[in-house]
């Protein structure tokens, strides 16, 4: 399996009063607070959605949904519904290590450190201590971590992206739409294989937990993690007639 070294993303912000980075704090103060937000009723199932179901239990519940639509293909069997999960779970495995390394390296604020602390930098950075706020809260708990890159969408992006490379759904799913059930009051549809992506980058930002850069960085990491894992493990070795007899 590659080692995160070979899928290094790109830093993150460095000038705090870059008028991208200045756009995503104010985005996320807005859509991720606790109080006071314009997060509707719906965004904030989408965030609650994510934290039940991350990682790996996501990707359990979003399969055994897909499994009845990769059924209907002919000629596509039990074999090759294995090899699909596994090159998720290989390419999902190594996400957790990137994500993780590259936090430990870059060590970026949280949105709640960045946002309840940002008048202490009013000398060098006076944009953005206009957007400081002391009082603030993010919507649901914020894992205890570096922000950046965002692991939830690098890892959902490894379940979309493999779906892609592997079954060739780049757009909606062909059986119709997924709904996936964190609880009975928590759930998720999603129409397209891209949803899968958009919906969880936007809903950390939702949960005051990222900024949607961090999550568009996140869903490159993870198509990067995908085409390397395809490309190089889990090759057919057998002629697809072989057994048919």
């Amino acid at each position: 399996m590659p080692t995160c070294y070979h899928h290094l993303v790109t830093p993150p912000y460095f000038n705090f009063d870059d008028p991208d980075y200045l756009a995503d704090v104010a985005y996320t103060k807005d859509k991720g607070g606790k109080f006071n937000s314009t997060r509707t009723a719906a965004e904030s199932i989408s965030a609650t959605f994510s934290v039940i179901l991350p990682g790996p239990r996501f990707q359990t519940a979003m399969l055994t949904q897909i499994y009845p639509q990769t059924v209907t293909y002919a000629g596509y069997d039990i074999r090759d519904f294995t090899r699909l999960h596994a090159l998720i779970t290989m390419a999902q495995a190594d996400s957790f290590t990137c994500v993780l390394t590259q936090k430990a390296h870059y060590q970026f604020w949280r949105p709640w450190q960045t946002i309840t602390r940002a008048a202490e930098w009013a000398h060098s950075y006076p944009k953005l201590a206009q957007l400081a706020d002391p009082t603030w809260e993010p919507f649901l708990t914020t894992p205890p971590n570096p922000e950046y890159p965002a692991g939830h969408p690098t890892a959902s992006s490894c379940l979309a992206h493999t779906l892609r490379r592997v079954l060739g759904w780049s757009g909606k799913f062909p059986g119709g739409s997924i709904t996936t059930v964190a609880n009975p009051a928590v759930n998720e549809t999603f129409l397209t294989v891209g949803e899968i992506e958009e919906k969880m980058v936007n809903a950390r930002v939702f949960g005051g937990m990222h900024y949607r850069n961090s999550g568009r960085v996140g869903v490159q990491l993870g198509h990067n993690l995908v085409d390397w894992t395809v490309d190089h493990y889990l090759q057919s070795v057998y002629d697809d007639d072989t057994f048919d007899d």
